[in-house]
């Protein structure tokens, strides 16, 4: 039954070229096994509807401007993780960090993570488990090669 959920969404697409475009792509990654996007289905830390969860600013007593403001973690900016492999759950030494998926060009926008007092986070785009480990240094990701060096600076 995919495939009519397929034929349904590929049929709504404006023009032909993005029909064919997007049909090939689902065909390619169907057939290659490779990664698509994924469905946030879970934030991790939601409130049950029973219990209301804390507000923002009890939480974090900073003012907006000072969480705007707040100290870069490493020299001029947050470290940056990457998921290439699809590990389960990625090991980092920061609590404060971006989470960009996987390397670019395939990257989802880089979106700033804080654990809070928390020692887990999930990234809301790729599914990422982030925990943090103090034997970390904030330069430093188990596995390794999840660290990722933004050579631009951006």
């Amino acid at each position: 039954m995919w495939w009519i959920w397929g034929i349904a969404h590929i049929y709504f697409l404006i023009s032909l070229r993005n029909r064919l475009i997007v049909a090939t792509q689902w065909l390619w990654s169907y057939l290659t096994f490779e990664r698509g996007a994924r469905l946030i289905t879970d934030m991790g830390r939601a409130p049950k509807p029973d219990r209301p969860g804390p507000r923002a600013d009890e939480l974090d007593p900073r003012t907006d401007k000072e969480r705007l403001e707040a100290p870069v973690q490493w020299g001029h900016a947050y470290v940056k993780f990457r998921n290439d492999n699809g590990v389960p759950e990625v090991r980092i030494g920061v609590k404060e960090f971006k989470c960009i998926g996987v390397s670019p060009p395939q990257d989802h926008p880089h979106i700033y993570l804080d654990m809070g007092n928390d020692d887990t986070i999930l990234c809301p785009y790729c599914s990422t488990l982030f925990r943090f480990d103090p034997r970390l240094g904030p330069g430093e990701a188990d596995p390794p090669d999840c660290l990722f060096i933004d050579e631009l600076g951006e």
